[in-house]
C-alpha cells in the first residue's frame, strides 16, 4: 500500500475493508464516515475514479462517415487549452490515482496471504538441542550446559515426566523433570551409600545438594530444584575424582546453594583420601595441601602440623614402586643404629593392611613412621618434629590409626 500518495485512504482502507475502495456506493459511504476531512470535490472525485479509472472523456463513435473511410468523433469541438486547469482538476487525478494504488496493493497482499498458506510451516525446534534443553532446565544452572556436546532423550521412570542424558565430554549429564515434587525426596537420597569413601550434602528451601566418591573412583554430584517445576540432575565422571567433578560443577553457575566443601579437597583420589582420614582427623592443626609427585608416585599430599610434625600421604605408581619404598625405609643407612622396627598393621584389631616401619633419623633425631596399604598401592609417613619422642609419635599414630 502507498501510505505516501494520500495516509487518509490508507485509513479508509484499514478502517472499511478493500471492498470500500472497489464499491462506488461503498467508498462514497466510506469517504463521508471517515473523519478524514475529504472535501465534497475530492468525494466526487474519488468516486468517479473509482467507478470508471480508466475513463478520459466521451466515446468514441465507431460509424464510418458516408464517402469518407474515416471514424467519426460525436462529441463537440475541443480547441488546445489555452491556460492550466484549474486546481479542483489537478488535485482530483492524484487522489483518483491513489486509489488505484491502494485497490492494486490489496490485491497484492491477498495474493501473498494465500501463497503464504500453501507454503509448509518451518520445521519445529529440536527439543534435546543444548539451548533448548538449557532453557527447560535453566533453574539448575545459568551454565548448565557449558562444555555439552550433545544432549538425548532417555527413557523415563516411574513418576518422571522427562529424562534427558547430555555428553560432557569426561562427564555424563543427566537431567530429569519429575510429576510432584515429592519425587525429589528419594533422588536426594545419594549420599546414603555406604560405601562411599567421601560424601557430602546440604540442603534449603525448595533445594538440595548431594556429592560422593566411591571407592571405585566414580564420582557423584546431584542438585535439584522444585520450582518452577521439579527438576534434578547428576554429574557422573568416573575416574577425575571429587574434587575436578566439584571444579566443573562450580561452573554451572547453580546460585540456589552453597554446597559444602569436599571432604579432603587437597586429596584427588578419594582412595588416599580414606587412607588418610582417621590421622588428618585427629590433627587438628593439620593443613593439607598437595605437592608435584615424586618419582614412584601418582599422588602426593602433605600435611604439616603446628607442633612441627608433619604426615605426608602417596599413592605408589604401582606395585613395585611400593616394595621399593618398604626396602628403603627398613634399610639401616642415615637412621640411628637400632632403632629400625619393621611389622605389620591393622585398624582395630581387624586384619592386616600392610607394613609398618619405624625408625630415627640420625642427622636431626626425628622419630618416623612408614606405614602402607597393600592392596591399595597407598601409603603414609609421619614425621615427629626433630628430638621429639619416638613413643609418644607411635602413640599420636595409634590414634589415627584407630
Amino acid at each position: 500500500m502507498d501510505h505516501h500518495a494520500d495516509p487518509r485512504l490508507a485509513e479508509v482502507a484499514r478502517r472499511f475493508g478493500r471492498h470500500a475502495l472497489t464499491d462506488p456506493v461503498a467508498l462514497r459511504s466510506a469517504l463521508n464516515q471517515s473523519g478524514s476531512a475529504f472535501t465534497a470535490d475530492e468525494i466526487d472525485a474519488l468516486v468517479a475514479a473509482a467507478a470508471d479509472p480508466g475513463r478520459t472523456g466521451p466515446p468514441l463513435n465507431p460509424t464510418v462517415a458516408e464517402k469518407e473511410n474515416r471514424l467519426t468523433w460525436s462529441g463537440p469541438r475541443q480547441r488546445p487549452p489555452t491556460r492550466k486547469l484549474p486546481s479542483r482538476g489537478r488535485r482530483a487525478w492524484p487522489i483518483a490515482g491513489a486509489v488505484i494504488l491502494v485497490v492494486a496493493a490489496v490485491a497484492a497482499g491477498v495474493v501473498v496471504f494465500f501463497r503464504n498458506q500453501d507454503e509448509p510451516p518451518a520445521p519445529a525446534p529440536d527439543r534435546y538441542a543444548l539451548d533448548q534443553v538449557a532453557g527447560r532446565y535453566r533453574a539448575l544452572g545459568a551454565r548448565l550446559l557449558d562444555g555439552a556436546v550433545r544432549c538425548a532423550q532417555q527413557p523415563a521412570k516411574p513418576g518422571e515426566l522427562e529424562r534427558v542424558g547430555c555428553d560432557a565430554g569426561l562427564h555424563s549429564l543427566t537431567l530429569v523433570t519429575y510429576d510432584v515434587p515429592g519425587r525429589l525426596a528419594e533422588s536426594r537420597k545419594l549420599v546414603e551409600d555406604a560405601t562411599a569413601v567421601r560424601s557430602a550434602a546440604t540442603s534449603g528451601p525448595g533445594a538440595a545438594f548431594a556429592m560422593r566418591e566411591l571407592a571405585s573412583g566414580e564420582s557423584t554430584i546431584y542438585w535439584d530444584a522444585d520450582s518452577p517445576r521439579p527438576v534434578s540432575a547428576t554429574l557422573v565422571a568416573q575416574k577425575t575424582g571429587l574434587p575436578a567433578l566439584a571444579e566443573f560443577y562450580d561452573t554451572r553457575q547453580f546460585g540456589v546453594l552453597k554446597r559444602p566443601e569436599v571432604p579432603g579437597a587437597a586429596f584427588a583420589s578419594g582412595t588416599l583420601w580414606a587412607f588418610a582420614r582417621s590421622h588428618v582427623v585427629n590433627e587438628p592443626s593439620a593443613k593439607c595441601v598437595a605437592v608435584a609427585a615424586t618419582t614412584g608416585t601418582a599422588e602426593t599430599v602433605k600435611c604439616p602440623t603446628s607442633d612441627g610434625a608433619m604426615l605426608v600421604f602417596s599413592t605408589a605408581a604401582d606395585r613395585t614402586a611400593l616394595t621399593d619404598l618398604r626396602t628403603e625405609n627398613a634399610a639401616d643407612g642415615g637412621v640411628v643404629p637400632g632403632s629400625v622396627e619393621v611389622r605389620t598393621w591393622n585398624r582395630l584389631g581387624g586384619p592386616t593392611l600392610g607394613q609398618l616401619i619405624r625408625f630415627v633419623t640420625a642427622d636431626d633425631f626425628s622419630p618416623t613412621i612408614y606405614f602402607d596399604h597393600d592392596e591399595q598401592l597407598v601409603y603414609g609417613l609421619f614425621f615427629g618434629a626433630p628430638g621429639s619422642s619416638p613413643d609418644a609419635l607411635l602413640e599420636r599414630w595409634q590414634r589415627g590409626a584407630g
